[in-house]
């Protein structure tokens, strides 16, 4: 099974998402799953949907609704007045949400900040992995949700976003640093990353700790051609066992998507 941990529905400045570009991903690089986050759930920047909690979790939900393989994240809206440890908890109970989503730097809080702790409990509680988009703005860099993992060690994390930015390195090292100290649970999404920085990745972090995503479908309707490129280089680069658990069996083992 090929599983894609990282995409969005919903529109924020000029990205919107485009159910016939997602398809076209899906079945041109034969991903069974793609987990969704819906990006109207963002306060910032300027311009931002701003939509609250519930209606925008409700959305992805619809979205993913359309297509077996899509599945949904739930966005949580930490410091806003639409946000409840309540409506998480009977969401992830009642609902099919496969892993709790934290943006920082797109809803204003640090990724490391005490009020995350109850949310986090919550997912761990309820065997949901948590998510973090993290950037270059202070407050949503890798070492900063290193902390936050620390503090609930049984709780599996993962780091977004940081392929192709300043902080891929960064993230690179506390994945390999909770690793090697066994402090927390920590693994890495390739999304925007290239082949070389993956491949050396797998070779620092181990093969187990990276998980495949593409931020689908950041690329329109070339995100399938320039996947299925950086796919190809992979399998090429990597060994054949260290390929298969990158690209599908550590989603199905660390996350427990089914």
């Amino acid at each position: 099974m090929r599983i894609d941990v990282y995409g969005h529905c919903g529109e924020l400045a000029a990205r919107r998402y485009d159910p016939a570009h997602v398809q076209h991903y899906l079945d041109t690089c034969a991903i069974d799953r793609l987990l969704l986050a819906n990006l109207e759930a963002a306060s910032e920047p300027d311009g931002a949907a701003d939509v609250d909690e519930a209606t925008a979790n409700l959305a992805c939900l619809e979205c993913c609704r359309a297509d077996r393989r899509l599945m949904p994240m739930y966005w949580v809206r930490l410091g806003k007045t639409d946000n409840n440890l309540h409506a998480l908890a009977g969401a992830l109970e009642i609902e099919p949400f496969v892993a709790v989503f934290f943006a920082p730097a797109l809803n204003g809080f640090p990724a490391d900040a005490p009020e995350l702790d109850a949310c986090v409990s919550v997912a761990g509680k309820l065997r949901r992995p948590v998510f973090f988009l993290t950037g270059r703005d202070e407050v949503a860099r890798p070492s900063r949700v290193y902390e936050l993992a620390r503090r609930h060690r049984g709780v599996s994390f993962v780091l977004c976003g940081a392929g192709g930015d300043t902080r891929w390195h960064e993230a690179v090292e506390v994945v390999a640093r909770a690793r090697e100290q066994e402090d927390a649970r920590l693994a890495l999404c390739t999304a925007g990353a290239g082949a070389e920085d993956i491949i050396a990745a797998a070779e620092k972090v181990g093969g187990d700790h990276l998980l495949f995503g593409s931020d689908a479908t950041r690329d329109g309707d070339r995100h399938a051609e320039h996947v299925g490129e950086l796919l190809e280089a992979l399998r090429q680069g990597l060994p054949a066992d260290v390929f298969a658990n990158l690209v599908g069996e550590n989603a199905r083992r660390r996350l427990q998507v089914p």
